[in-house]
């Protein structure tokens, strides 16, 4: 609990330096539930209050503390709040009550200064600032405040005096404040520009150390380091409209990017894009391609946000293009404004890894960009495991990954600038039917493009429902071409449409009756439509086809498990987790299986086993009784539920759908003692939530 406590301060500080303060104080409230009586948590939030200028705030969570800590720290920050809210008799009552205990209270000596200061007492207010700079060298407010006194008369001393108490103290905002107007008074910038890259790389999450470090870079003319600062600040905090419009003035002295015409420079690229609202993203995707590409053209269809100024910011050409529901259009308007030797494709929640960099740089180096195209993979983010081809992330990509693993995509994104190469189809644009005419042969690139917009189910639906009306445009007068059905089917099996999804499956089946991807994911449908004998028929067929696959294998298990033969079920999970030991979907549904099967302690095995790999047991068995129930299995469905309960693995829908169980089919299922103990279990507050 003590570890838990101090991850929550740890990252409570990471998110108060980066200005999120509600979110800090929220994460130390959460510590506090690990150990309600570390004081050190309290005070950790008052601290923060206080520095934030939020000091009746402080005040409220100090007060919240019990009547017997009256100790020097809790004493010496409600004084700060005192003075803080203009009460200056009760900041100096507190002051004198914590030197009372702790003469040499650096805080309290330091706050009776301040006071002092306030009274018009500055011989009495320099020797406290005096007292707890000997009483605490290291502690730099002080010295801010001897510096402040000494400013109208004694500026160089009072310069130094503000120089200490930074460097000392770089998080105290008005340390910083001060010392930051000092340097632009006295214009010392490149003494200052080193101590504040010091105190940026002490404090990396710091936001306003670093806007305060390009304030300084821009001062001095430094524009293409302070654009650097600028689109790491963009990256890392949140784009606020201060940022932004510093970016947009250091980027029009800059320019944009621009390809050099040297004779050395050969294979340049040039990155192509179209985006719509993308403000979340643009920043990091930019940033992530920018140091392997030569210029960045950025097609705008219509955004209102302020992600057009984003990629002025960081150095693209930036161009409007009125929508015409023709994403082939957009991109090749987009293409039309390249002028490096290669295009390379990318959307804005997409980035590539720095690991490759050199990889791509070799293959537009020493290829030939006449009439050459390159095949890349798109890791496709995602949180859901049963989605057909998921992989887990190893750690390979440990700043890329994302989610509980990715699912592979292939398509041309890198290919040689050559006016007749063009994307085609409104939805779902490719260049490969372009490439394919010019016979053109594709290669593979290892280099895979991290793609995170699965991650968000709401944007996956809201971006979605546009795609399925162009693909369903699309497939007007295009009834039997396979591709298109094939894209609209996924689109649907995406958005929920489980009966369009099964109609469309079923017409690239009556085209192509050998497609196991086609019969592996009208089973899909079929099971979430709860069609269990349709799901089983079509699971096998494409099990005969190829039993590799494993979603297939998983289908088919799940399908026998809920109206077929366990034992049946419980062979296929056990070969198919033998052959993918790390594939959540197959452990959670065979430890289902054993349940059923009467084997409680091998099924709680593999639900430790899916518990340890990151997922919830709760909502994996609560989802597993609700599909017994559909099946019309109910007493499978309670006989889960009751593990769940007794095994500590429930949480409120888990018990909800069990007293509702009890109450509808309670007489199926064994005498009124066994389902008075498992009520009387299931309200334990042992159980978790």
């Amino acid at each position: 609990k003590k570890l838990l406590a101090s991850k929550a301060l740890e990252k409570a500080v990471e998110l108060d330096e980066k200005g999120q303060i509600d979110d800090a104080v929220k994460m130390l409230l959460e510590g506090m539930g690990h150990a309600p009586k570390d004081k050190k948590l309290n005070y950790a939030i008052a601290e923060m209050l206080i520095n934030n200028k939020q000091f009746k705030d402080a005040f409220d969570t100090l007060n919240e503390m019990p009547l017997e800590d009256q100790d020097v720290m809790k004493l010496a920050l409600i004084g700060y709040c005192m003075e803080g809210m203009e009460r200056y008799d009760e900041a100096e009552e507190y002051a004198d009550r914590a030197l009372s205990l702790d003469p040499a209270s650096a805080l309290a000596l330091n706050l009776k200064g301040i006071l002092a200061f306030r009274k018009g007492n500055k011989a009495t207010a320099e020797d406290f600032f005096k007292r707890a700079i000997d009483s605490d060298p290291g502690y730099g407010e002080p010295y801010t405040n001897l510096g402040t006194m000494k400013w109208d008369k004694k500026e160089e001393e009072a310069f130094s005096l503000y120089e200490k108490g930074f460097i000392l103290s770089p998080t105290i905002m008005d340390v910083v404040t001060i010392y930051h107007s000092a340097v632009i008074a006295l214009g010392k910038f490149e003494r200052a520009e080193q101590l504040f890259r010091d105190a940026n790389a002490l404090h990396p999450h710091n936001k306003k150390l670093r806007y305060l470090l390009i304030d300084i870079l821009v001062k001095q003319g430094k524009h293409d380091i302070a654009m650097n600062e600028i689109e790491e600040a963009i990256i890392k905090f949140d784009t606020d409209d201060g940022i932004l419009s510093a970016a947009i003035k250091v980027r029009d002295a800059l320019g944009p990017m621009k390809i050099e015409t040297s004779p050395g420079n050969k294979g340049s690229v040039s990155l192509c894009m179209i985006v719509k609202n993308e403000e979340q993203h643009l920043g990091k995707c930019l940033m992530s391609v920018k140091p392997v590409v030569d210029e960045m053209i950025v097609v705008d269809t219509g955004s209102t946000d302020r992600t057009m100024d984003i990629a002025r910011a960081f150095g693209a050409r930036v161009y409007d293009f009125k929508w015409t529901n023709d994403f082939s259009e957009a991109r090749n308007f987009s293409i039309s404004k390249a002028s490096g030797d290669w295009i390379l494709v990318m959307d804005a929640d997409e980035v590539i890894s720095p690991t490759d960099y050199d990889s791509l740089r070799k293959i537009v180096r020493r290829s030939s960009p006449k009439s050459a195209a390159y095949l890349f993979e798109t890791r496709n983010y995602t949180v859901l495991v049963n989605t057909v081809g998921w992989v887990p992330n190893n750690g390979r990509y440990e700043e890329e990954q994302a989610g509980t693993g990715w699912h592979p995509s292939n398509k041309v994104r890198l290919f040689s600038n050559d006016s007749r190469i063009k994307f085609e189809n409104p939805v779902h644009e490719l260049v490969e039917p372009s490439l394919e005419r010019l016979n053109i042969r594709l290669r593979k690139a290892s280099i895979p493009v991290h793609h995170y917009g699965k991650l968000s189910i709401d944007k996956v639906v809201s971006k979605g429902e546009g795609y399925y009306l162009l693909g369903k445009t699309k497939l007007k007068g295009k009834a039997d071409d396979v591709q298109s059905l094939t894209e609209l089917a996924v689109q649907a099996l995406e958005l929920g449409k489980y009966e369009d999804a099964v109609e469309l499956w079923q017409r690239v089946i009556e085209i192509r009756p050998d497609s196991t991807r086609a019969l592996l994911n009208i089973g899909g449908a079929f099971l979430e439509l709860g069609r269990y004998e349709d799901a089983l028929r079509a699971s096998k067929k494409a099990m005969a086809l190829d039993s590799n696959v494993k979603e297939a294998v998983l289908n088919y298990s799940s399908c026998e498990l809920f109206i077929g033969d366990v034992e049946k079920s419980v062979s296929a999970l056990e070969t198919l987790v033998c052959k993918e030991p790390e594939y959540p979907s197959a452990i959670g549904m065979l430890s289902t299986a054993y349940f059923i099967l009467g084997e409680k302690e091998k099924g709680l095995k593999y639900i430790d086993k899916i518990k340890k790999m990151g997922f919830n047991p709760s909502d994996y068995l609560y989802k597993r009784a609700k599909q017994f129930i559909s099946a019309g299995k109910t007493d499978y469905a309670i006989l889960l539920l009751e593990i769940a309960t007794e095994s500590n693995n429930a949480n409120r829908d888990v018990i909800s759908l069990l007293s509702e169980c009890y109450r509808t089919y309670g007489t199926v299922v064994g005498n009124v003692a066994i389902q008075s103990k498992n009520l009387e279990l299931i309200s334990s507050p042992e159980i978790r939530q």
